[in-house]
């Protein structure tokens, strides 16, 4: 309409205007059928996404359940154990074009090619590790051994996750919990404690897939398994299904962490007694407690 509109309005070159907004009108309309393949194939990547969230999620669920059962169990004989409800963050798909690849595995061939740098442990020092190499362009792969046990392709709620991952998201939920005021309301001491160990799980599940996602904008192979350094540049590592193969690397990046130290001299018994690592299975909420120790991770319990 516009091509015949200024061949009207010019009319000593109609050829010309004809052949010029012609082209024009071509260009358009090539550009509106590349957007109209952009917006088929992002419903179709959506589609995907949501079938891998929906897997992902229900394996997320099935780890927090075991994770407030091992919590629960030792609930006040008076109080009946009450199970809480404890909503799911969303799950971001983590690498489409894989097709029906589960997370947290790598298949054998791309494995068995060399890697520019190979990272054991999947705490915070190795996945911004393994971030820095993928922003250099070096072929990276993490390998990391999940904290719990996990289903096939499901989520450690423990990846990425900082030194003291319970005492900081404790200490954000105490924040938002007003102890005093469910107990006026009668509330009893297990369900607020299960209160409690939910929000403290649904900030870790976040973490943890805020993690994953920014393994997969940048392309960062991703491996469930336990990791062993056999010789230099080989390492061998085994997934939870019993499956093996040697992985080489140019590199190898050790961020394996720390354990808490337990001293002979006190009787842990992991009921009573706890250690800043162990103490996440506290199945009760205390009326007391006595901390040992004044560094980071005592300040945050205390």
């Amino acid at each position: 309409g516009r091509a015949r509109a200024l061949a009207i309005a010019y009319p000593s070159t109609p050829t010309k205007l004809h052949a010029m907004f012609g082209n024009i009108c071509r260009h358009v309309c090539k550009r509106e059928a590349e957007q109209g393949d952009a917006v088929d194939s992002r419903a179709f990547e959506a589609e995907v996404a949501l079938r891998k969230a929906a897997e992902a999620r229900a394996s997320l669920a099935e780890q927090k359940a075991l994770l407030l059962e091992a919590f629960t169990r030792g609930s006040s004989q008076n109080d009946r154990a009450v199970e809480v409800p404890v909503p799911l963050a969303g799950i971001s798909s983590m690498d489409t074009d894989k097709g029906d690849l589960l997370m947290g595995d790598v298949p054998d061939s791309e494995l068995e090619q060399d890697y520019d740098l190979v990272i054991i442990g999947g705490g915070p020092a190795g996945v911004a590790g393994a971030l820095e190499a993928a922003a250099l362009g070096r072929r990276t792969l993490l390998v990391d051994k999940p904290k719990f046990p996990t289903k096939s392709g499901g989520v450690d709620l423990f990846f990425g996750a900082p030194t003291g991952l319970f005492s900081k998201a404790l200490r954000e939920a105490g924040k938002k919990v007003d102890i005093k005021s469910m107990k006026a309301q009668g509330l009893y001491d297990n369900v607020i404690w299960g209160q409690i160990q939910g929000m403290c799980l649904n900030m870790a599940s976040m973490n943890a897939q805020n993690q994953l996602s920014h393994l997969a904008q940048f392309k960062i192979a991703y491996l469930q398994a336990h990791a062993t350094i056999v010789a230099p540049r080989k390492i061998f590592v085994k997934r939870e299904d019993g499956s093996h193969c040697i992985v080489t690397a140019e590199k190898i990046l050790v961020t394996t962490g720390s354990k808490a130290m337990r001293p002979s001299e006190i009787p842990f018994d992991d009921e009573r007694i706890f250690d800043s690592d162990t103490v996440n299975t506290l199945s009760f909420l205390p009326d007391s407690v006595v901390i040992l120790g004044a560094g980071i991770i005592a300040i945050e319990y205390a």
